[in-house]
């Protein structure tokens, strides 16, 4: 892996691994009892700009806390998340229970496209969420020698309701995202 990259992860980790509560600095109250069998699958794309290879960023995922779940709280939600990367590539999570972080690093260009999907379980009474109902920025963007990269973006594919593809015979289900464990 190369310097960059690697000095990237470690900074970039250390922001998430500090990141426990929701902007404000109070833990969010939020009322949600997952629905049995009802879950939710969202795709997270990103694309650099044109030309400029990027090895490392944070995706930050505002999602509809009131109507979606991730199961755990902080890095234990990280067994509903499946990053999508190259070989040599790395990622962490940290669900504050109304955004989910996730750090990305390789030691080379990150391919433009999908780089995560993530599981959520649905709100008992609550509706299916849409595209609009997610907020996705990328932050701290950079390419291998650590130079910052603008104008890199993502986008959100709030895929339809688990539960109704469930129903259809489907059972396919992402994999985890390797992390590592605790508060």
């Amino acid at each position: 892996m190369k310097a960059g990259a690697l000095c990237c992860l470690v900074l970039a980790g250390a922001a998430v691994a500090g990141a426990t509560e929701p902007s404000g600095g109070a833990p969010a109250v939020v009322e949600c009892t997952p629905r049995a069998g009802a879950h939710h699958t969202v795709s997270v794309a990103y694309a650099p700009p044109r030309e400029v290879p990027v090895a490392g960023f944070q995706v930050l995922l505002d999602y509809p806390e009131t109507r979606l779940v991730l199961p755990g709280r902080g890095r234990p939600a990280s067994d509903a998340i499946a990053a999508v990367l190259p070989p040599g590539s790395i990622a962490a999570s940290n669900d504050v229970d109304d955004q989910l972080e996730v750090i990305v690093a390789s030691a080379g260009a990150i391919p433009v496209g999908t780089i995560l999907t993530v599981r959520f379980e649905r709100c008992d009474g609550a509706s299916p969420p849409t595209n609009d109902d997610f907020v996705c920025r990328v932050t701290n963007a950079t390419d291998a020698f650590l130079n910052p990269v603008e104008g890199v973006t993502c986008t959100v594919d709030a895929q339809r309701d688990q539960s109704d593809v469930r129903r259809r015979g489907s059972t396919a289900s992402p994999t985890a995202l390797s992390t590592s464990r605790g508060h």
